[in-house]
């Protein structure tokens, strides 16, 4: 490098230089801001950049040296850079000749790492302010500086502040070890806020500030982790508090996971290395627990809300069908989605604001269930009798067909006795209705068939009788009108041969017993006549009509 002179450097020149040129690289929005102090050949740089940056140090280190370089400064001036990633981590790099450079990494806030940065050249200035009193000889400022500089704690001799605060930060431990209660945590609070003033109190100057900043950066530490530690035991009692009044509304169980969320976001804040990470993580598996039961609760919460929508909606629908209810199957579909609506409400998970509405809507919705299935049941009766009656119609249509009057008749009686059984209210009824004096017309022709055909079976039976007896004496046909009998030519000859034989003996009882014989047939095809209102003609064998019958009026 080119040795230049001192007086030659200008830090506001290179202030400028060194932004721009980090602002290139890495973009304007990364860095918050670039400061530099010159203090004879002791060159400070502070940077400090935004919190959601991703630039590593060694980035910034890198391009730093980078502008160092082209800036040729002289060899003997010593450069010490402060670069802070966000509000709990710092880095410090110094370059000096003949020196390796140092990287140190301080856990500590933007605060305190300007105190711990800048104390260097406030000892700096310090040093030079005393050289000019000196210079000057002016006495009463050297010795009133001399008062000041030594009525400070820790300024000349041993400090007893440090073990003092020492003591004090051990306090806080092991009251918080004894029993980690809230008042106890509070307690801790106290002790290590404490520790912390005390060591304030000892200045840039002291040979002790070193060991004293180190101390306050790791009470200051787990004064934070406290912290956290009690924002997150706030939020879990208000989540809590607010649990206790349950069942809660949805929206309330959100607000309640929100709070044990915001809770464990607190605890995971504690880093690894603070005394209090084994009681942050035991309450953060506590606290998990409780998250876990809350988003049950929510989303118990939740499915009862859409229960109850759900059911109100099938509800809605049930008694619009109901209304519009007709067929067996229209009714099928109103019990079923009754069933639906019920089945809904009666999954509406216990212990939420919704089970009391569910199990009054269950009260209001059951008596419609009962409505619709008897509704359904009679329906299903009425068509059952209907289907009946029209089978057994079709039954009788086919006896009819078969000239099976009898069956016919009992046929027709069977459909009516069903079309009857029918319940009036429903919707077969009217469907029924105009069978019941069709079937009435059906089965009346059908008595009137059957009594005919009963009648003519009779008037066969009897035709049979007297023209099929003992003796084969006469043949017979019935038509529509006419009842045609043929006397066989065997009884003619035999009724002949036994009149010419009484006549010629002069047997009267014989001539009397024809002619009651005779007289008997003749009443016989009378009342043939008048039973059958049928005209009776009788033909001798050639066919010749010998008499004819017409039915009394």
């Amino acid at each position: 490098m080119l040795k230049i002179a001192r007086d030659s450097f200008n830090l506001e020149d290179f202030e400028a230089r060194l932004q721009h040129h980090l602002e290139e690289v890495f973009g304007p929005s990364v860095l918050i801001n670039v400061s530099c102090v010159l203090n004879a050949n002791h060159l400070m740089i502070f940077i400090q950049t935004d919190k959601s940056t991703s630039v590593s140090p060694n980035q910034v280190f890198a391009e730093i040296k980078i502008i160092l370089q082209d800036e040729s400064f002289p060899q003997f001036f010593r450069i010490q850079i402060g670069f802070m990633v966000n509000d709990y981590q710092a880095y410090e790099r110094v370059f000096a000749p003949n020196l390796k450079r140092e990287k140190r990494l301080l856990l500590v806030g933007a605060t305190e790492l300007k105190q711990h940065f800048f104390a260097q050249l406030k000892s700096n200035l310090t040093n030079q302010l005393i050289k000019r009193i000196a210079a000057i000889g002016s006495g009463i400022i050297l010795l009133l500086g001399g008062i000041y500089v030594v009525s400070r704690p820790c300024s000349v001799g041993s400090c007893p502040v440090i073990p003092q605060s020492q003591e004090v930060a051990a306090q806080a431990l092991a009251v918080f070890e004894s029993n980690s209660s809230r008042e106890n945590i509070s307690l801790a609070q106290q002790r290590l806020t404490e520790a912390v003033e005390q060591l304030e109190k000892i200045p840039w100057w002291s040979n002790d500030y070193a060991v004293a900043a180190s101390l306050r950066v790791l009470y200051q530490a787990r004064l934070q982790s406290l912290e956290q530690i009690m924002a997150a035991q706030k939020k879990a009692a208000q989540a809590v508090a607010i649990a206790q009044k349950a069942p809660l509304a949805a929206m309330t169980w959100g607000q309640v996971r929100q709070l044990w969320e915001q809770a464990l976001s607190n605890l995971n804040q504690v880093p690894p290395e603070s005394p209090f990470f084994s009681f942050a993580a035991a309450k953060s598996r506590e606290y998990q627990g409780n998250l876990i039961s809350v988003k049950q609760r929510l989303q118990a919460e939740e499915k009862a809300q859409i229960m109850v929508l759900n059911a109100k909606k099938a509800a809605k629908i049930a008694q619009i069908r109901q209304n519009n209810a007709q067929t067996v199957q229209d009714w099928q579909l109103v019990y079923a989605t009754w069933q639906t609506v019920l089945k809904r409400l009666k999954e509406i998970p216990p212990g939420t604001t919704l089970s009391g509405q569910g199990e009054q809507l269950v009260e209001t919705y059951m008596p419609l269930l009962t409505q619709a299935r008897a509704r359904l049941e009679q329906e299903k009766l009425a068509q059952r009798y209907y289907n009946q009656a029209i089978k057994q119609a079709q039954l009788a249509l086919k006896s009819q067909q078969s000239k099976q009057w009898s069956q016919a008749v009992f046929n027709w009686r069977l459909s009516l006795t069903s079309l009857k059984q029918i319940p009036a209210n429903t919707f077969t009824a009217s469907q029924a209705q105009p069978l019941i004096s069709n079937y009435m017309l059906a089965l009346n022709q059908a008595e009137i068939n059957l009594r005919n055909t009963l009648k003519f079976q009779k008037i066969q039976e009897t035709l049979a009788e007297i023209c099929q007896g003992s003796e084969n004496i006469c043949n017979y046909k019935i038509t529509q009108n006419i009842i045609k009998v043929n006397l066989t030519p065997s009884y003619m000859q035999q009724v002949w041969q036994t009149a010419l034989q009484a006549k010629a003996q002069a047997n009267i009882q014989i001539q009397i017993e024809l002619l009651n014989h005779i007289s008997r047939l003749e009443e016989s095809w009378q009342a043939i006549s008048n039973k059958t209102q049928k005209i009776v003609n009788i033909y001798n064998p050639q066919g010749e009509l010998m008499v004819s019958y017409e039915p009394n009026k």
